[in-house]
């Protein structure tokens, strides 16, 4: 793909260094600070140049950015369940949860490491299809995480959040919109080094960098951790939750049908001002609902990379290549 030795010296740091053959078993780990740092944009710009070089090889003038039609979002959904689908397939053959070995055979598995990049990828498509901005998404899931699972109240219990609802306020239908959430107002404060155990500021700088995909994992890393929820994130574990996550992100479209029309489902007017599903004249509610359950199923993908020791970003543009 033209211009991808250019994109990876300007997105990685430090500057100079060259991209390396996809192996599980040189993966960079985020402790290491000569290890490169991949920021969201520069899959999303990848996966720009990656259309652009389509259609120029095509003679055709490349896809309007975040042009959308219902059946164009579900086509997406369906490509998500198929790779989730290749991913649980794959686990039926890796150690069960609990066994010496569970993570490090999981993470040194190169079709399992190889599908999570692509999976990976498929959610920045997705979400483009959709109108969706994929890292804002998970950042605003995250902070309302955090306030659906206070420390406090959930430390070493894997109840649902209802079990909270008296003391947060949020219940299945209130509470819920990540909608008016201002990225601005958001603080993550780092309280956990890399290897897992709390300390202040040891982590600060790189946390604070939610522009990298390393910088947001181990923001998960840390948020599992507070909670004593490591004992939960065992690779079978997350893989179901995500698995769950798919359910629900695809169950948001299973009546839209997929007939281009002027005329949204729910028969509002399509706005073409607007992008993505909002032009098809969905509701910014409902926008909302389907960010967040992209975000969901991002969060579990971060998350069961990280406790394999896969580098998701590392893989996933090696895989654009």
């Amino acid at each position: 793909m033209g211009g991808y030795d250019e994109l990876l010296r300007y997105h990685w740091a430090p500057l100079g260094t060259k991209a390396r053959q996809f192996s599980p078993h040189s993966r960079p780990a985020m402790s290491d600070n000569t290890a490169p740092r991949i920021r969201f944009d520069a899959i999303q710009q990848c996966l720009s140049d990656a259309a652009a070089s389509t259609a120029a090889d095509l003679q055709c003038p490349p896809p309007r950015q975040h042009s959308c039609a219902i059946a164009s979002a579900r086509d997406e959904v369906f490509r998500l369940g198929s790779l989730v689908g290749k991913l649980c397939a794959s686990f039926l053959a890796a150690p069960y949860d609990g066994s010496d070995d569970s993570k490090s055979s999981v993470g040194n598995n190169e079709e399992i490491s190889k599908l999570l990049g692509e999976i990976f990828v498929q959610m920045f498509t997705l979400s483009g299809v959709c109108g969706i901005d994929l890292r804002l998404s998970i950042l605003k899931k995250m902070e309302l995480n955090g306030r659906k699972y206070p420390v406090e109240l959930c430390k070493g219990k894997s109840g649902k959040y209802t079990k909270y609802s008296k003391h947060t306020g949020i219940t299945k239908t209130e509470g819920q919109s990540t909608g008016d959430t201002n990225l601005n107002d958001i603080s993550f404060e780092s309280t956990i080094s890399d290897d897992g155990e709390t300390h202040n500021d040891d982590l600060g700088e790189e946390i604070d960098n939610t522009t990298t995909i390393e910088g947001v994992t181990l923001l998960l890393r840390q948020f599992a951790t507070e909670r004593l929820w490591n004992r939960y994130h065992t690779p079978r574990n997350i893989a179901l939750a995500l698995l769950g996550e798919v359910g629900e992100l695809a169950e948001l479209f299973q009546w839209s049908g997929d007939i281009i029309t002027n005329v949204s489902a729910n028969g509002a007017k399509v706005h073409s001002q607007l992008t993505g599903l909002l032009a098809l004249g969905w509701t910014e509610e409902e926008v909302d609902k389907v960010g967040q359950e992209i975000a969901d199923v991002s969060i579990y993908l971060m998350r069961l990379a990280d406790v394999c020791g896969v580098s998701l970003g590392d893989i996933s543009l090696k895989l654009m290549n």
